[in-house]
């Protein structure tokens, strides 16, 4: 069969839905003929709170995560041999790096570049036009500008949205974007009728209206209202020990005592354990490292989802306390 692959991934469960629900196969294009898509949500662990996506054919159910894996098991399941099996496979990942490979070559011809390719578009354009400044920018034709001056480090941000409304944050990306027109022998005549309307100041400076134009203010108090909705780290006192309760899953291989969760919950529990352990010993751990399931079942708020799942120990305690990394 194909190597494995990521999971299918769903996105955020929606209170409002009941799972397991089909989803359109046509968002699968690619899903052999007969089959379903069935988005489901994790009921615990460190992923409660989203969904995620399995693949169930004519024959059973299935719960493939990848529309690769179909394709090969609906081959089988019509009587194909391995070999043909494997050949559409084959076919389906070239046709998706072909996919890949073609997007990525729209974004290069868009101005969205990397790298070497990057500098070399920017500089393409500066030998051809000179370098742009803002006052250009905003004259640019179709194109517009939205500023937000920010008290605290007394500057102004500007950012530039050209006629599809792709927004640039720096003149450099503007020029990396119109570099790549100018590599393919192309001509911006918009750059020439944009600067013919720039105005200089009494000192010959070039005025960038768009720095004038303040659409929007930061201010002390905003800035540090933003900083205070920003995730803030919390450290463990001894009365936070006593605030929740905490249950300890141990995960060690071949337990079979459930310890009160249901058996497709706890065999789950053990499996994500074991490719846990498995990670751990590639990385050098001691094959006697401790990994076990963490569950608050009395801690209220958002965080009471990112406090709990698989667990192994590190190798120092932390105030004399064990200490565990997710």
């Amino acid at each position: 069969p194909p190597p494995a692959a990521a999971m299918s991934s769903g996105g955020n469960a929606d209170p409002g839905v009941q799972y397991p629900r089909e989803l359109p196969v046509e968002n699968y294009p690619d899903l052999p003929a007969g089959w379903k898509v069935v988005e489901n949500a994790y009921q615990s662990g460190r992923y409660l709170g989203k969904t995620y996506v399995r693949f169930n054919s004519w024959v059973k159910k299935d719960l493939l995560c990848t529309v690769k894996r179909a394709i090969y098991q609906d081959a089988i399941y019509r009587g194909k041999p391995e070999k043909e099996a494997n050949k559409l496979v084959d076919e389906y990942e070239k046709k998706k790096a072909a996919e890949k490979e073609a997007q990525q070559k729209e974004r290069e011809m868009k101005g969205y570049l990397k790298g070497q390719q990057r500098e070399d578009a920017i500089n393409a354009f500066i030998e051809k036009y000179g370098k742009l400044d803002g006052a250009t920018v905003f004259h640019l034709p179709g194109w517009r500008t939205e500023s937000i001056y920010r008290e605290t480090c007394n500057q102004t941000a500007v950012t530039y949205y050209n006629a599809e409304g792709r927004a640039f944050t720096t003149l450099t990306d503007v020029m990396a974007m119109f570099g790549t027109l100018v590599r393919r022998g192309k001509d911006i005549p918009e750059i020439a009728l944009a600067r013919s309307k720039v105005v200089v100041d009494e000192t010959g400076k070039r005025i960038n209206t768009a720095r004038q134009e303040i659409a929007l203010t930061r201010t002390a108090d905003d800035m540090e209202g933003a900083k205070s909705r920003k995730r803030r780290r919390i450290v463990a006192t001894p009365e936070m020990y006593d605030a929740v309760s905490l249950v300890a899953l141990p995960m060690a291989g071949g337990s079979k005592a459930s310890h009160g969760f249901p058996k497709k919950v706890f065999s789950e529990l053990q499996k994500t354990a074991a490719e846990v352990k498995q990670l751990l010993s590639k990385r050098d751990f001691s094959e006697e490292t401790e990994v076990v399931y963490l569950q608050f079942r009395e801690l209220p708020g958002k965080r009471s989802a990112a406090l709990q799942g698989v667990f192994h120990a590190m190798g120092e305690k932390f105030d004399g306390r064990p200490c565990y990394q997710q």
